[in-house]
């Protein structure tokens, strides 16, 4: 339901050009959640550990939650120097080669997370007013 109150709210502003987002990404919610959950039945945490679906739980709130919140985002962007556009590029593809032969789920998730934090600091850094 947020997810889709996140769409409408970002719609509604499409005609405005900033370069940030306001609140996470749905995409990157849903693969945090996603990863978390492989991640989960890879090392067995579902099993060993009985807080687990409250845990989930109050990820999946607090990351629903986020996507409508007021939270600055930067928009992604290529890098300026060429170094480091082709790592960013080789990040690329590995990110989809990992993904889609569904192995390192732990390099994904690390990438994810790096990316939310540097998408967060950045738009902080970024702040437009709107």
């Amino acid at each position: 339901m947020l997810a889709a109150i996140r769409l409408a709210i970002f719609n509604s502003q499409h005609g405005t050009q900033t370069r940030t987002f306001k609140g996470i990404p749905t995409t990157v919610c849903g693969a945090l959640i996603s990863l978390t959950m492989i991640l989960s039945i890879k090392y067995g945490a579902h099993q060993n550990f009985s807080g687990w679906p409250y845990y989930v739980s109050a990820l999946i709130l607090l990351l629903s939650l986020s996507m409508v919140s007021k939270i600055r985002f930067a928009r992604p962007a290529m890098p300026t120097n060429r170094l480091f556009s082709i790592l960013h590029m080789i990040n690329i593809a590995v990110t989809y080669v990992c993904g889609f032969l569904r192995i390192f789920p732990e390099y994904l998730i690390l990438g994810l997370v790096l990316f939310i934090a540097t998408g967060l600091f950045q738009g902080a850094a970024k702040r437009t007013p709107g």
